[in-house]
C-alpha cells in the first residue's frame, strides 16, 4: 500500500472544535489524502459512532479508522507519508517516531493557520444541519388534513420509481478567502483563497435528489470536454445515477464560482455558453431517452437556458413521453438570463419563482392568485408550484379526482436558511416524485417545501437523503 498520498492523525476528538479543523486542513495540504483515527478505549458504543459520523462529516477527512488504545498496528497497515500531531507533542515522547521512520515516512507537528472561520470548512450536511432550523408547516397540513406520516409514505414509494432527468448540468465552487486588506495600487480588497469544493447543480443536483431519496435515476446531457466536465461525470458515478453525460468539445461546462469570506459571497463568477447544443448531440439525447422511455415513470426537466433543452428537442422529447404515459415535470429558471417555460407546454406539473412566472407572461402586476391561474392556463398544466422565496410555496393544481383545488400557500419549512441557491431543485425533485408516488399535488407541495427546508440548511448542493429526513423527524 503506497504512502505517497497519505497524512495521518490520531485523537480521542470528544469536541470536533476548530484547532482540529486546522490540523485537518494543514494535514490536507502536505498530502491528498487524509486518514483521521479516532482512540475507541474506553468509549461506549454510541460514543463511537456519534465522534465516527461527526469525523465522517468534514469534507477534509478522507477516511475515518478506529484503534483501542495503540494505533501501532493501525499505521503499520495505512503505512502513511506523514503522521500529524498539534504543536503541543513536540516536547513530549512520541512513540509513533520509530514506527513511521521505518516504514519511510516522518512525523511532523503543526497546528494549521488561525486566520479564516472554520465554520465554513465544515460541511452543512447531515452531521451539522441545523435541526431546529427545519419545521414541518403545521398550519397548513392542519387545513388539508396531512398528517406527518405522509413523509415515512413518501420515502417507502420512492424506492418502487424511475426516473429521468434532462438538462444542463451545472458545477458549483465555493472558495472561501480570507481578507488580506486594501490593495496599495487601487481601491480593492485583496483576499487570499484558502478553501476550494465544488458541488454538483442545476439538473444533476435534481438527479442527485431523486437518487438520494430512493428512486432509480438516470440522467441525460452534454457537458464540457474539460476539467469540470470530467469531475462532473466522477460525481454522478459516484452517487449511484444511470445514464450517459456527453462530452461537448465545443462548449465549456457550466461554472458558477462563489467566492466567500465568512458567511458573505465577495463575488460570484460564471463560465457558461448559452449555444443551443448542435443537432447532432440533440439526437444522441433523443435517442438514449428513447432506449429508457419503457422503464421510466417520470421525466423532469431541470432548464437554464444554457442550451441543453431547445425548444424543438424537448417538444419531441415530451410527445414520446405523452404515448407511454410518463409523467412530465419542468422547470425553467431564469436568475440571470431569460427563460422560456413555453417549450414545457402540457407538463403534469411546473415550478417556476414569481419573478418567472412575470417574466413568461409578461405580467408585473397581477395579483399572485391571478398570475397563477393565467400561468397554468397558458402552460396548459395540470399542476403548478408557484415559488415564492421566504413566503413559500402557492399551490394551484388538480386532486385525485381531477377536480380544480382551491390555491393553498405552504409556509417554508426553513426560516432561516444558510445557503438557498438549491432551493428550487429540490422542490421539483420531491414534488415530482410525490405525484409520480401517487400523491396529492397538496402532499407534493407539502414534500418539496420539507426537502427544500433541509437543503437550505447548509452550504453547497447536497442531495437530501433518508437519513437526514429520518433524525429530523424523530428530533
Amino acid at each position: 500500500m503506497s504512502n505517497t498520498n497519505k497524512v495521518f492523525i490520531s485523537g480521542k476528538f470528544n469536541v470536533i472544535h476548530p484547532g482540529h479543523i486546522r490540523l485537518f486542513r494543514y494535514g490536507k495540504k502536505l498530502a491528498e489524502s487524509l486518514h483521521v483515527a479516532l482512540d475507541i478505549h474506553g468509549l461506549s458504543q454510541d460514543e463511537i459512532d456519534w465522534r465516527v459520523n461527526a469525523l465522517k462529516s468534514i469534507h477534509l477527512v478522507d477516511q475515518v479508522h478506529t484503534f483501542s488504545d495503540d494505533n501501532s498496528n493501525l499505521i503499520a497497515n495505512i503505512k502513511p507519508k506523514i503522521i500529524l500531531k498539534g504543536q503541543e507533542f513536540r516536547d513530549r515522547e512520541n512513540p509513533e517516531r520509530i514506527l513511521i521512520e521505518s516504514l519511510g515516512g516522518k512525523l511532523i507537528f503543526g497546528s494549521g493557520i488561525n486566520f479564516f472561520s472554520e465554520t465554513e470548512f465544515i460541511d452543512k450536511s447531515e452531521a451539522n444541519l441545523r435541526f431546529d432550523s427545519v419545521q414541518l408547516p403545521f398550519e397548513f397540513m392542519r387545513r388539508n388534513n396531512i398528517s406527518q406520516d405522509v413523509i415515512n409514505d413518501f420515502l417507502k414509494v420512492t424506492p418502487e420509481l424511475k426516473v429521468c432527468v434532462l438538462g444542463d448540468l451545472i458545477v458549483d465552487e465555493y472558495i472561501n478567502c480570507h481578507p488580506l486588506g486594501m490593495s496599495q495600487e487601487e481601491p480593492t480588497i485583496v483576499v487570499k483563497a484558502v478553501d476550494k469544493k465544488k458541488f454538483i447543480g442545476g439538473a444533476g443536483i435534481v438527479a442527485a435528489h431523486c437518487k438520494a431519496l430512493g428512486a432509480e435515476t438516470y440522467f441525460i446531457g452534454v457537458i464540457g470536454a474539460d476539467e469540470s466536465g470530467t469531475w462532473a461525470k466522477n460525481k454522478i458515478k459516484e452517487y449511484g445515477i444511470k445514464g450517459e453525460i456527453i462530452f461537448d468539445d465545443s462548449r465549456p461546462t457550466t461554472l458558477k464560482q462563489r467566492f466567500r469570506s465568512g458567511s458573505q459571497t465577495l463575488l460570484k463568477l460564471t463560465e457558461l455558453s448559452q449555444e443551443i447544443i448542435n443537432p447532432s448531440f440533440q439526437d444522441i439525447v433523443y435517442g438514449q431517452f428513447g432506449e429508457i422511455i419503457k422503464e421510466i415513470d417520470l421525466l423532469i426537466f431541470s432548464d437554464f437556458s444554457y442550451g441543453n433543452l431547445p425548444s424543438e428537442l424537448v417538444k419531441k422529447i415530451i410527445k414520446l413521453a405523452e404515448k407511454n404515459s410518463v409523467l412530465v415535470a419542468a422547470d425553467s429558471q431564469s436568475s440571470s438570463q431569460v427563460g422560456n417555460l413555453s417549450k414545457f407546454t402540457g407538463a403534469f406539473l411546473v415550478t417556476p419563482t414569481e419573478r418567472e412566472a412575470r417574466v413568461e407572461l409578461r405580467d408585473q402586476s397581477s395579483g399572485l392568485v391571478i398570475l397563477l391561474d393565467n400561468l397554468r392556463d397558458y402552460l396548459n398544466a395540470k399542476n403548478v408550484l408557484l415559488k415564492l422565496g421566504p413566503d413559500g410555496i402557492l399551490v394551484r393544481g388538480i386532486g385525485l379526482n381531477n377536480q380544480l383545488l382551491p390555491t393553498e400557500q405552504v409556509e417554508p419549512s426553513n426560516k432561516k436558511p444558510i445557503d438557498t441557491s438549491g432551493a428550487g431543485d429540490s422542490v421539483l425533485a420531491a414534488s415530482s416524485l410525490a405525484l409520480a408516488g401517487g400523491f396529492s399535488i397538496y402532499q407534493s407541495a407539502l414534500l418539496g417545501s420539507f426537502i427544500a427546508g433541509i437543503q437550505v440548511g447548509r452550504l453547497g448542493n447536497e442531495p437530501v437523503n433518508h437519513n437526514e429526513i429520518e433524525r429530523l423527524l424523530n428530533n
